[in-house]
């Protein structure tokens, strides 16, 4: 007592004050043999973690789940799902897909007001207090007789017997920003090698759509297809009205439908398949599009467009349907090739005129 003494608390790497008795020197006197009582430690603030991303049908979300810390690359991609674009009306880092980092949210501040002044934790733990700018501490059962139960970090009435429930964190942590996508209108156009579909690619739901379909020369439409525009799809039908084509008399060299699911939002990525001739080897290549797997069936890569032998009904057994400008079968009524029923364009208006009379 009334001694100099080589006592010293402090808090531990690692810990900082919330409350108690101050860091450093301890002595006592003859009148108070009682040692300053020692600060209540808890440990420091940890660096801020990223929420897992919500679920969203517009996104396709790996490796984004709860835990990743600030500054951290947690190997979190994001995508527009499937059926899925980037909206082309919002900004640059809206359209930004792939690779996301969790970081420091540097916007994030808590809201200034005097921590004795609040009587909820929700409050409590989102403020720093306007007089001292420490981040307000919450203890439910409260600090001292008059229940005080939200006070400043560091004040004198938290005690090592009445530390914090929980005090409010001064950082926090965000994604990068998310793509924002929108519904692709879809279609299977390009699955048909005698189809001519352009700008059809980027419609999006409920929006005006360029799109334009046609057959190509030499070509006509069957099953009621109708030629012209495909201004708009809706939510309840994002398909774009359909549109087959067959050539009016048979080619020297027949084509290949292009792989169908292909179109936009289709589980099938194509390369060069449309057009690909009968015995044109490899000219097809196909893969799982983005955010599919293989589950089943041949494996990816390139294909070749193989050639088959039609068996035709005898041209007394054919009857012409011009509504659906193309022929059927006598008997049973059911469409046939148009390579089984050859017609130019001469000897489709004579079809008709013939039917008519």
């Amino acid at each position: 007592a009334d001694q100099p003494c080589n006592c010293e608390v402090k808090c531990s790497a690692g810990f900082e004050r919330q409350g108690g008795g101050t860091e450093g020197k301890r002595s006592c006197t003859k009148t108070n043999l009682q040692l300053e009582e020692a600060p209540l430690c808890r440990p420091m603030e940890a660096t801020p973690k990223c929420s897992p991303i919500k679920e969203d049908r517009s996104l396709q979300i790996s490796n984004c789940d709860d835990g990743c810390e600030a500054g951290k690359d947690c190997n979190c991609e994001v995508f527009c799902a499937p059926d899925f674009r980037p909206d082309p009306s919002k900004s640059k880092e809206a359209m930004m897909q792939g690779s996301k980092m969790c970081v420091e949210d540097t916007e994030f501040a808590l809201k200034k007001i005097n921590c004795l002044d609040i009587q909820d934790e929700e409050t409590c733990l989102g403020s720093v207090d306007a007089e001292s700018n420490m981040p307000c501490c919450w203890r439910g059962e409260g600090f001292d007789e008059q229940n005080q139960r939200c006070l400043p970090k560091g004040d004198s009435l938290i005690k090592l017997r009445t530390s914090p429930d929980q005090c409010a964190a001064t950082r926090r942590a965000k994604w990068e920003d998310l793509p924002e996508c929108k519904q692709l209108c879809t279609h299977n156009f390009g699955s048909n090698p005698y189809v001519k579909a352009e700008n059809c690619d980027e419609c999006f739901v409920e929006m005006e759509c360029p799109c334009q379909v046609s057959c190509q020369q030499g070509s006509v439409p069957t099953k009621g297809g109708v030629i012209g525009p495909r201004k708009r799809c809706t939510k309840e039908e994002p398909e774009l009205e359909m549109l087959e084509c067959r050539p009016s008399k048979p080619p020297p060299v027949p084509k290949c439908n292009q792989p169908s699911d292909s179109g936009p939002g289709g589980s099938l990525s194509v390369k060069g398949c449309r057009g690909c001739k009968a015995d044109e080897e490899n000219c097809c290549e196909v893969k799982c599009a983005h955010g599919y797997g293989h589950a089943g069936g041949p494996p990816e890569g390139k294909k070749t467009c193989a050639k088959s032998m039609l068996e035709c009904p005898p041209p007394s057994m054919l009857t012409f349907d011009p509504i659906a400008n193309r022929c059927r079968h006598r008997d049973n009524k059911q469409f046939v090739l148009t390579e089984c029923c050859p017609l130019s364009g001469t000897e489709l208006e004579k079809r008709k005129e013939d039917l008519g009379k």
